[in-house]
């Protein structure tokens, strides 16, 4: 199980240094598995940007492709 690419990728995508480790799925990461918590990405992105739903109507994906990129969609996306 190699972590580094999602490490590499929160840096990169959502700027999540230090705390990068909290976005991991801890089930998923049991079983081998590198996957991202989405409770905890939603919770993040809430602190971020708002109340994307009820303010703008965007789901979660909608938002993180406004305020951070198609290609941040598309990393957080491989690691569901």
């Amino acid at each position: 199980m190699n972590s580094r690419p999602f490490f590499d990728g929160m840096k990169e995508h959502l700027g999540i240094t230090k705390e990068a480790n909290t976005f991991l799925d801890a089930t998923m990461l049991a079983l081998g598995k590198v996957s991202i918590d989405i409770l905890q990405l939603d919770c993040w992105l809430h602190h971020k940007v708002g109340e994307y739903e009820k303010d703008e109507g965007l789901s979660m994906k909608e938002a993180i492709s406004k305020y951070y990129g198609e290609r941040a969609v598309e990393f957080i996306e491989q690691f569901m």
